[in-house]
């Protein structure tokens, strides 16, 4: 299993979800939604992050990330590394 930190930043973690082809779907509250394009298949839900503090907590990443079905090595992997492309069998990703 990865080792990910207990929290993550929350401007990491839109910066990774938008590198595997995340879009910005709107917000209910203070809930941020993203998903594929509408050219490219939906997920089965919304990929939702809070947006209250500048965190995001381990298990709420770990649960984001299963819905995208990525590993949260993918994740480890861009956290250490800035030029970190991800690669990935995944059938959402572009």
């Amino acid at each position: 299993m990865a080792d990910l930190p207990w929290e993550i930043k929350l401007k990491k973690f839109l910066s990774f979800l938008e590198l595997i082809g995340l879009e910005y779907k709107g917000r209910e509250s203070s809930h941020m939604k993203y998903d594929f394009p509408r050219n490219k298949k939906q997920l089965s839900q919304p990929v939702i992050v809070d947006q209250h503090g500048d965190m995001v907590p381990r298990m709420h990443v770990l649960s984001n990330l299963k819905t995208i079905n990525i590993s949260p090595l993918e994740l480890e992997k861009y956290l250490k590394n800035k030029k970190y492309k991800p690669k990935t069998s995944n059938k959402y990703y572009k």
